[in-house]
């Protein structure tokens, strides 16, 4: 045995010459010859090697640096801003790799996921008020990483069980973005620290942003500036604001599923948590999919009208639309072969009875004797399984007329409902107030201030002096600003007899202001939306009618 340390300085040659005379072998020479065969063939080359070595001036900007660190090791183990990050890190004491370690660890659906530690760092930095450009990122002082991690690693691993749970997202294969993860998980606090039905509501509208934001495909590319529009934009909007753009301008021509393929990955993917949103069952077992089973029985996206048989019948130009896809275990799709749907569902029906429409149905695909699936009917198929996709997507949106939505008759009740709070509500400020709008928080002031001088503009006969009054400014206060008022720092003493808790106002406030905005804005009403409206309106006329 070679000592390492011996061949040090091309130090195996005195190391051979100290040794072979030792030994008490009878051909000394050979034994000589061997060893240095080893020097050749395996000293030398471990002693010669050269290791690559790229110079940078000590002026080298940071984002430089990092460009030049990841093209470098593009051809062995992929190295990220995180891996640069992580070395700073570990010179101010920090270890990231012990960090992500133990989040997958305490959390295990960050590795289910695969979810990249870079976004982490990006939820951090939006947090703190900075970019998440990689140009920001990779300056955020490891102090502030470490102090905000946790937060971060729990608001993505609770955003990812949303969207498995609630979304259909039942595999890493079916999350159409992942960078959408980095605004979603930048406002969960919002979400966390919410509580009883306004927290459903809050769950809600992420949802819908989600399915928004999916279809509108924006994310296939500059996902670090769109996750710095959207962080703020959700953060507006669960505080009662207006809903982001992506949300309120949403659109899709269903006619677009005819050619979504698995080229057109994030598409694809949506449509496909789209259909695994009522918790599909197994082919095999009837069974509901969950990722375990996913796993165990090597359950994948499948043909429904299989490719042979659309080919036999002159059909295949639609084969791989995603409309022609769902979930099925590898045992029954190897059954089902180049087999006609009738045929295949037949065998099934044999094993399976009754609970092949309930699988069936689960996967948003039609049933019954005359069912598309049943006649062969590929065209029809298509069709019906179009408008099924619309509908559970409009739901989703909020931009369908799902059942439950409010009629007519009682939006207006509600609205006028919302009224009466909103006028009541301004009768007890100026009385509480002494009629003195001095004593409004300034923010307030300063807003309402430029409204009337903007409405004056437009209506010079607004001189009289009764917008310089309290009662008057607060015509020009919104919901949200009414709840400013009530709750600041220097007038909720002079409410907090009345009104209790300011935790449970601000809850109420959020439930009666999202009501109020889809109600003035003409937008779908959901049930939920609706119970926390009414559960607001009912408390604050308790609340009002006091004192």
């Amino acid at each position: 045995m070679m000592p390492l340390a011996a061949v040090r300085d091309f130090g195996a040659a005195r190391w051979r010459d100290a040794v072979v005379p030792r030994r008490n072998d009878e051909d000394r020479e050979r034994v000589r010859d061997l060893l240095r065969e080893i020097e050749y063939a395996c000293i030398d080359p471990l002693v010669k090697y050269a290791f690559p070595v790229t110079v940078l001036p000590e002026g080298t900007p940071l984002e430089a640096v990092c460009t030049i660190f990841e093209t470098l090791n593009r051809t062995g183990r992929p190295l990220t801003p995180f891996e640069l990050i992580s070395a700073r890190a570990f010179a101010g004491g920090h270890s990231l790799y012990d960090l992500w370690n133990s989040a997958l660890e305490g959390h295990p659906i960050l590795g289910d996921f695969g979810v990249k530690p870079y976004y982490l760092l990006q939820c951090i930095a939006l947090r703190l008020g900075v970019s998440c450009k990689r140009r920001s990122v990779i300056s955020l002082p490891a102090d502030d990483i470490a102090r905000g991690w946790d937060s971060a690693v729990a608001s993505i691993a609770a955003v990812l069980a949303l969207l498995r749970d609630e979304c259909g997202v039942l595999a890493p294969k079916w999350l159409p973005y992942e960078p959408m993860l980095i605004p979603l998980a930048t406002v969960w606090d919002e979400v966390k620290t919410t509580a009883g039905p306004a927290q459903g509501a809050m769950r809600s509208k992420l949802k819908r942003w989600f399915w928004s934001a999916s279809f509108t495909g924006e994310y296939e590319s500059s996902s670090a500036t769109l996750a710095e529009r959207d962080a703020p934009a959700l953060k507006s909007w669960l505080a009662g604001g207006d809903e982001p753009e992506v949300v309120r301008a949403f659109g899709w021509n269903r006619e677009r599923w005819r050619t979504v393929t698995t080229r057109q990955q994030g598409l694809y993917r949506a449509t496909m948590a789209l259909s695994l949103l009522q918790r599909p069952r197994d082919f095999h077992t009837g069974a509901p999919l969950t990722p375990e089973l996913i796993e165990a029985g090597k359950i994948d996206d499948h043909h429904v009208f299989p490719r042979a048989y659309l080919r036999s019948i002159g059909k295949g130009d639609a084969v791989d639309s995603v409309l022609n896809h769902c979930l099925i275990d590898r045992v029954t799709n190897i059954r089902i072969s180049n087999q006609a749907p009738s045929a295949y569902l037949d065998e099934m029906r044999t094993e399976l009875g009754p609970t092949l429409n309930e699988v069936l149905r689960s996967h948003q695909l039609p049933t019954g004797p005359n069912s598309p699936l049943n006649t062969n009917d590929f065209e029809a198929f298509l069709d019906w399984r179009e408008q099924t996709l619309e509908d559970a997507l409009a739901a989703a949106t909020g931009k369908g007329t799902p059942a439950g939505a409010i009629r007519s008759p009682e939006r207006s009740s509600l609205d006028l409902q919302v009224e009466g709070v909103e006028l009541e509500l301004r009768r007890i400020i100026t009385d509480t107030l002494t009629g003195e709008p001095d004593a409004l928080p300034s923010h307030v002031s300063d807003k309402i201030n430029e409204r009337i001088t903007s409405a004056r503009r437009r209506s010079p006969g607004m001189g009289n002096g009764h917008y310089d009054s309290l009662s008057g400014k607060l015509e020009y206060c919104d919901l949200r600003e009414l709840q400013d008022v009530l709750t600041s720092k220097t007038l909720w003493p002079r409410f907090a007899e009345r009104f209790g808790s300011k935790e449970m106002l601000n809850v109420r406030f959020a439930q009666l202001a999202e009501l109020r905005n889809r109600l003035r804005h003409s937008r779908t009403v959901d049930d939920v939306t609706r119970k926390d409206g009414e559960a607001a309106l009912l408390w604050f006329r308790q609340v009002l009618a006091h004192g």
